[in-house]
């Protein structure tokens, strides 16, 4: 029996790792499944608005978080959310445009809520 390693492939993977450039000249980047949205609740508790955040140069961006506690920190551990299918997303930019997504950035303190 032999612990002989077997030589690598010849030529490289079909699927470009993570952080690879592509032919495109974008960088490869894995998002997750679902995403949190911070969001407003309506008087009965049912979805009313998916939050956005104006930038300084005027554009609108939707704010994503890849787990609950990220959430927390960058939005208020009192902040509504909700979770959605990040395949999704353009179902939301088709009600509410949105230029950029942003994923686990911290809101702007005035829109945070705390229980604290």
């Amino acid at each position: 029996m032999t612990d002989d390693v077997p030589p690598a492939p010849d030529r490289p993977s079909p699927t470009p790792a993570v952080g690879d450039t592509l032919p495109d000249g974008s960088v490869r980047v894995v998002s997750p499944p679902v995403v949190y949205l911070p969001c407003r609740l309506d008087a009965d508790g049912a979805l009313s608005e998916i939050m956005m955040v104006r930038l300084d140069d005027g554009r609108a961006a939707l704010m994503a978080y890849s787990a609950l506690d990220r959430l927390g920190r960058a939005c208020g551990d009192a902040h509504p959310w909700v979770l959605w299918e990040t395949e999704r997303l353009d179902e939301i930019k088709d009600l509410k445009h949105f230029d950029a997504a942003y994923l686990d950035v911290a809101l702007p303190r005035a829109m945070r809520l705390s229980t604290s």
